[in-house]
């Protein structure tokens, strides 16, 4: 992450990072949400998932993961991450349907959503990461922003908690684009205005400590991915005293050591 990404990304509370993926893997993940949605029983069980199949790629992505990195936590070690994949969902909205109503900002003290910068190191508590798989134009339907909420030390106003508020920033992109928010951050669903539907994947992360969405992973889908790509839906701990000292640390994702 540059001084400038992490500049923004503290500034804002969110940094987007246009044109990531190749248009080859834009097509695979888009004909696995299409056929998903159309055709879900042409599909094996354990690739009848939004985050399975080519999808999945997009995980642990090193562009994703060079931010993560960052706002979240660096690597246990060499096997696990620092941070947990605590929800996907993927979107698809024709033109003229319209998004979740503003929500988030303001102060939280919940670990969840507190978003903190000490000694120039960021932590950006639940983090959505999204990837635009179609092209999205300025004040056509890409996620609003209300860009510095997620520092903001009053509750945002009524009036503003519209999407019509001039206090909201969006954005413009190609497909295969990486959009980056705390979740803290007051953010909204806008009207899609596009001619060709949105189409996008949107992560949720957290620390590998903590945990906000109930889990419902497939461990067939999961039983496929590599040994690191597993440990981003294992437990959520960080040390196990009860065997050894020093302790066993969460580096692994297994049976025994899986995220509810």
């Amino acid at each position: 992450m540059t001084d400038e990404q992490k500049f923004l990304f503290d500034l804002n509370g969110w940094l987007l990072i246009p044109g990531v993926l190749e248009s080859e893997q834009i097509a695979l993940i888009k004909e696995h949400l299409e056929q998903l949605k159309n055709n879900p029983d042409q599909l094996e069980s354990k690739y009848r998932h939004c985050y399975a199949g080519p999808v999945a790629e997009l995980h642990d992505h090193p562009v994703a993961v060079d931010i993560l990195r960052c706002i979240l936590g660096k690597d246990i070690n060499e096997k696990a991450y620092g941070f947990r994949l605590d929800g996907c969902y993927s979107q698809y909205r024709e033109t003229g349907n319209g998004g979740l109503a503003p929500h988030g900002g303001g102060p939280n003290v919940n670990p969840n959503f507190s978003y903190q910068c000490k000694n120039q190191m960021i932590y950006s508590a639940l983090t959505r990461v999204v990837w635009e798989l179609n092209e999205v134009e300025h004040g056509k339907g890409g996620t609003l922003l209300m860009s510095g909420s997620h520092k903001a030390n009053f509750t945002v106003p009524k009036e503003h908690r519209v999407a019509e508020s001039f206090l909201f920033d969006t954005y413009s992109c190609p497909p295969g684009s990486l959009l980056f928010f705390t979740e803290n951050l007051c953010h909204a669903g806008d009207t899609w205005q596009m001619p060709d539907p949105r189409m996008a994947v949107f992560n949720a992360y957290t620390s590998h400590q903590a945990q906000f969405h109930k889990s419902s992973w497939n461990p067939e889908t999961i039983a496929e991915w590599p040994e690191k790509r597993q440990s981003l839906v294992r437990g959520v701990w960080h040390a196990d005293f009860s065997e050894s000292r020093p302790p066993k640390l969460n580096d692994w994702y297994g049976d025994d050591n899986k995220a509810y």
